[in-house]
């Protein structure tokens, strides 16, 4: 049974002592662990009423400050695909990129979309994955040339990290159209009376995950709900945290030099009295997305497991 010990975590921005937590051991490396972001082995010291334990990070020690810090509730959100937190996919399997609409052309055999075209849809899908593969590669490009030069301009680490926001909006919105899909595959007959597309996004999928309608339980059927709904949660959460949030500029300023991590604030309607920080590699990201998209396509069933770590 793999070991694992006991780590302190610091605040991403103000490095004070925010909580405990655990880091397993590497299966690479005999007595090393996988430490979280902002975490370290060194257990702070005891501190008195008005006082506030802060982490050198150079010096390697916990100093004690007086506590002149807002300390609104932070819950820490992070995501393991396949519960291999070794495995890096850095790119989109190539046997999507070059036929997704025949793979998934069961989506819309025998039926009769009036107003939207399925097979149009699929090939823009499948030529989007090999946009959304262009812009991985240069993203972990760019992440590998300022890890080695340990510098960038201002306006480098900003288009940096927009590129990385456009890459979680491509795989959300790919997504939500495979979900539009599937919809209406089991609802045609209400959607050509209606013209009404009831559940369009991942956010309203989640948001109604208890609903008893047969059709809705077909559609989370169809997109395997069950496998990967902790990866629906972590990419409608960046999503929302890049689209909405005020404090996401917060996050731009955190930096990994274990690989290409993913930071991210997320707030509730801006309400600064409950912070989400979100923490994920980006490789992680895209094995989920890439079994996603593998098991709908049934090229491969999906037996792993996604998990939803919070702290």
């Amino acid at each position: 049974m793999r070991k694992e010990i006991k780590v302190y975590q610091y605040h991403p921005v103000f490095y004070y002592f925010v909580g405990i937590s655990t880091a397993p051991e590497d299966p690479f490396k005999s007595d090393k662990y996988i430490l979280p972001a902002d975490s370290t082995e060194i257990k702070p010291p005891i501190v008195q009423n008005g006082q506030i334990a802060i982490f050198d990070c150079v010096n390697k020690k916990w100093n004690i400050c007086e506590d002149s810090f807002l300390h609104p509730k932070v819950i820490n959100i992070s995501f393991v695909a396949r519960n291999n937190t070794a495995q890096k996919q850095r790119s989109i399997d190539e046997r999507l990129i070059s036929s997704f609409i025949q793979l998934v052309k069961h989506l819309y055999k025998n039926n009769e979309f009036y107003e939207v075209n399925p097979q149009m849809v699929l090939a823009n899908i499948s030529t989007t994955l090999n946009i959304l593969n262009t812009k991985i590669t240069n993203v972990y490009n760019t992440y590998n040339n300022i890890k080695f030069l340990k510098e960038c301009s201002l306006s480098q680490h900003t288009e940096y990290h927009i590129d990385i926001e456009q890459i979680i909006y491509i795989i959300k919105k790919i997504i939500d159209e495979i979900i539009i899909l599937f919809y209406i595959t089991h609802n045609l007959s209400d959607v050509n009376k209606t013209y009404n597309i009831k559940y369009d996004d991942i956010g309203k999928v989640l948001g109604a995950e208890k609903c008893k309608n047969k059709n809705f339980k077909n559609l989370l059927s169809s997109i395997s709900y069950d496998k990967f709904h902790c990866f629906f949660k972590i990419i409608n959460e960046l999503h929302n945290a890049y689209k909405h949030d005020i404090l996401q500029i917060s996050a731009m300023s955190i930096w990994s030099n274990t690989d290409l991590a993913i930071f991210a604030y997320r707030t509730k309607e801006n309400n600064l009295n409950e912070i989400m920080y979100i923490n994920v590699y980006l490789s992680q990201i895209i094995t989920a997305f890439n079994d996603f998209l593998l098991d709908i396509a049934h090229i491969e069933n999906f037996n792993g497991k996604h998990k939803l770590l919070s702290m």
